[in-house]
């Protein structure tokens, strides 16, 4: 996060709960006018690996809230979903260390059925 104090617009930001927000709340931040910002969207300059992503529906621009506040250094990365394959591996894990406690307990038993 950025160590400097956070201004009003940021903070406002912060605390919206929507998903997409207009121009109008990301212009006081990056100091430029709002037709500025939507006129780079439309151009095709808009940085969205820099500046967060949009949707464009119609003639109206609206930009991801949290992605802008992240890729400005505003708020903290989200932590990165386990993918299907990760998931899958650790089910498999799972699977064979119980079926290796259980492989354990039954010899645990055959033992002492022996031993009688």
């Amino acid at each position: 996060m950025k160590d400097m104090m956070m201004s009003d617009a940021v903070q406002h930001l912060m605390d919206m709960n929507c998903e997409v927000v207009s121009a109008k709340y990301i212009a006081p931040i990056l100091k430029m006018s709002e037709s500025v910002i939507v006129k780079h969207v439309k151009d095709g300059v808009w940085d969205a690996d820099r500046l967060g992503n949009y949707v464009v529906s119609g003639g109206r621009v609206k930009f991801f809230r949290k992605d802008f506040l992240q890729k400005c250094g505003f708020l903290e990365p989200d932590k990165a979903e386990p993918t299907v394959e990760q998931l899958l591996q650790r089910v498999i894990q799972l699977l064979m260390d119980m079926n290796w406690l259980l492989a354990e307990r039954l010899n645990e038993k055959t033992a002492s059925c022996g031993n009688s």
